[in-house]
């Protein structure tokens, strides 16, 4: 855990005459020290922390380090939720890195991403030290990463490594890292079946858009959707035998099943539906679908793509 040792191993008292500070040494013991810089508190150990830290922002409520301190100890004892209230307070006293680095590592595990990359590239700003802190840098690399920005969360990781290489040999044992990398393999594994789809059955294209609504990915799989349906009614048209039991049946079943957390998520922002709409048909008509050329099957794509004009016509109204 990164925490400046003067939020536990000193207190700072301020004055309200002259706000002189002062240290006083006696307010935790040495245990409680070296519980905090092995980054393990026991719950007795942090409850009376926190019976201290409370206590003292009672008697100094203009203090904001007695407010980052709470955070720390609620950070360490994972209630996250405690922790970003008190970064907060905190912050409304006085900007400061502590905090912001709190506010970091605790919206990551609340999978609050874009707040926890707002919250530490303020904490860089304030301490540049941070670059080196194994916690905190491999928390907001895997915020970038969990968005999508994995280059980034490399990145981040390097400068990490670059600045402290001691931590290489922690980095294994890191849940952080160690999700960074499941996400880097998912990108790896989703590259190639996105290079392979263009020869694929149409229905991949619905289950990769299901798929990716499921990770959280939600404008991603807007994108996949509709390309999906572009191409598999040009495929049903284009094969008007098939069994009903079969393709037919298959392409209801998995409009049933995905379109309507698609359609609900998306009509929250009609003006972004219509570009992610937009965005599929371009995507359809820049890439050659194997399955079904569309140089070949001018005709059909035009009565495949109907239905999504008139799709766009109504969500427009």
């Amino acid at each position: 855990m990164n925490i400046l040792l003067a939020l536990l191993a000193t207190v700072t008292f301020l004055s309200s005459d002259n706000l002189e500070a002062k240290t006083d040494s006696t307010v935790y013991g040495e245990d409680y020290k070296q519980a905090i810089l092995d980054g393990v508190l026991t719950i007795k150990e942090a409850d009376n922390l926190i019976k201290k830290y409370s206590h003292i922002i009672e008697t100094h409520p203009d203090w904001y380090g007695g407010y980052s301190a709470l955070a720390t100890i609620y950070l360490m004892i994972e209630k996250y939720n405690e922790s970003v209230h008190y970064s907060k307070l905190s912050l409304q006293k006085e900007a400061n890195a502590d905090a912001y680095h709190n506010l970091a590592i605790a919206f990551t595990r609340v999978s609050k991403y874009q707040l926890a990359i707002e919250a530490a590239d303020k904490a860089f700003s304030l301490n540049k030290e941070y670059q080196s802190n194994l916690d905190f840098m491999t928390s907001t690399s895997r915020a970038y990463a969990e968005i999508g920005k994995l280059d980034t969360a490399k990145n981040l990781l390097a400068m990490l490594i670059a600045n402290n290489p001691s931590v290489k040999q922690k980095l294994k044992a890191n849940k952080d890292f160690i999700a960074i990398g499941h996400l880097l393999q998912a990108r790896k594994s989703n590259s190639q079946v996105t290079k392979n789809i263009h020869s694929m059955h149409p229905s991949k294209y619905l289950l990769k858009a299901n798929r990716l609504f499921a990770e959280g990915k939600k404008d991603d799989a807007i994108r996949w959707f509709y390309i999906g349906q572009i191409r598999y009614r040009a495929y049903l048209l284009a094969n008007l035998n098939l069994d009903p039991s079969g393709d037919k049946a298959l392409f209801n079943s998995l409009f049933q099943q995905i379109g309507p957390q698609i359609n609900k998520y998306a009509a929250q922002n009609k003006s972004k539906w219509l570009n992610l709409i937009d965005e599929a048909i371009q995507w359809h008509s820049n890439n050659e679908y194997e399955t079904l050329p569309q140089k070949n099957n001018e005709d059909i794509y035009i009565e495949a793509l109907k239905g999504i004009e008139e799709l766009k016509i109504f969500i427009q109204k």
